[in-house]
């Protein structure tokens, strides 16, 4: 049974936004990120819409791919972070995915691997001042070495690396890590530009950008202005609304004490539909074009808002981001970041729009 809360999916505006993507880096090959259930957003979906307009796409883990591929994606597909054994090279090799390699039990498990025919495409990921995920610069040439004297592999290796400050303002490391890549000598495509790399950065665009966060609407901080439209709206129903008066304290440690008589609506959502309990009454929710305050704390299940002096009634659509709300406002006033928002929805009911004749046939990701 779901949940009174719903995501609407707009695929055109996903579509518009990916075209952006493209036009900021004409010269290079697009991979959409479609991780994390594409953000939340669903990746069956966004992958289905995407075909055309995107040359590839990113997952972070096999089980994303194989989902991809069972729901007919047969677009080129780059797995982020590999496989760690046997098995899982088996199945990416039968269903023609991309590795990426980040490590040197990677370079052992491929170089050990009995594979038959033409293996998967890989690429180097190279750590070139992230720290997170990638062999060392200094490995790198020596780890090409090994992945392109593989006897079932079927051309260059690729070289990436991953940018971690270029939504920064004042940012010194981007070119850093540009120009250590530049030293690393190999003949396959290279690829390093994020979304905020992508708008700021013209240099990193090289071979293949990898744009995320800006295909789903939201442009990093710091970037210059770019059309990005929403693609994914939060939405719950009004469920009563209640006549306050003044003095009389709302919620959960009764956070919000109201200062006049006040109508106050209950919305049917809360923390366990992905809405911040970081919150704490700084948020603005929208019903039709004019938005409202929170108040109080946010519930598993409720969300308290002012709709003194309005019209609005029980049943009314609410929106918690979206177009009218976006949903970097409500990150920001909770604490954190869109990112974490948009990939905390993905449980909840999905309705898609926006692409004729897909819409009905779409899958509810989750």
């Amino acid at each position: 049974m779901s949940r009174p809360a719903r995501v609407r999916v707009s695929l055109s505006n996903l579509v518009h936004n990916c075209r952006q993507a493209r036009a900021k880096a004409p010269d290079s090959s697009l991979m959409a990120v479609i991780k994390a259930n594409a953000y939340g957003h669903g990746a069956l979906a966004c992958a289905q819409a995407l075909r055309g307009e995107a040359d590839a796409f990113a997952v972070a883990a096999l089980d994303e791919a194989l989902e991809l591929r069972g729901g007919g994606i047969q677009d080129p597909i780059i797995v982020l972070h590999g496989v760690r054994e046997p098995g899982e090279l088996a199945s990416a090799t039968e269903q023609n995915l991309c590795l990426v390699v980040h490590d040197s039990e990677q370079v052992a498990l491929l170089e050990q691997a009995t594979v038959s025919g033409m293996g998967p495409q890989l690429w180097l990921k190279v750590n070139t001042g992230m720290s997170r995920l990638g062999i060392n610069p200094e490995q790198a040439e020596s780890c090409l070495a090994k992945l392109q004297a593989l006897p079932w592999h079927p051309g260059p290796v690729g070289l990436m690396t991953h940018l971690a400050c270029a939504d920064e303002p004042g940012d010194a490391a981007t070119h850093a890590q540009l120009e250590q890549l530049a030293g690393i000598s190999g003949a396959g495509d290279r690829s390093a530009a994020n979304s905020a790399a992508v708008l700021r950065y013209p240099e990193s665009h090289l071979d293949w950008t990898r744009p995320g966060l800006m295909l789903y609407g939201v442009a990093p901080a710091h970037s210059p202005p770019v059309d990005l439209r929403p693609v994914m709206t939060l939405e719950a129903p009004l469920l009563t609304i209640r006549d306050c008066r003044a003095g009389e304290r709302l919620g959960y440690g009764a956070a919000y004490t109201c200062a006049s008589d006040m109508r106050v609506g209950l919305i049917e959502a809360g923390y366990a539909d992905g809405y911040p309990h970081a919150s704490n009454g700084q948020t603005e929710v929208a019903i039709g074009t004019e938005r409202f305050s929170t108040l109080g704390r946010v519930s598993m299940d409720l969300i308290a808002v002012d709709l003194t002096g309005s019209d609005a009634d029980s049943g009314d659509w609410v929106e918690l981001w979206g177009s009218q709300v976006p949903v970097q406002d409500v990150a920001e006033k909770s604490g954190t970041i869109g990112y974490e928002l948009l990939t905390r929805v993905g449980h909840l009911r999905h309705e898609y729009s926006g692409l004729q004749g897909t819409s009905p046939d779409l899958p509810t990701p989750g």
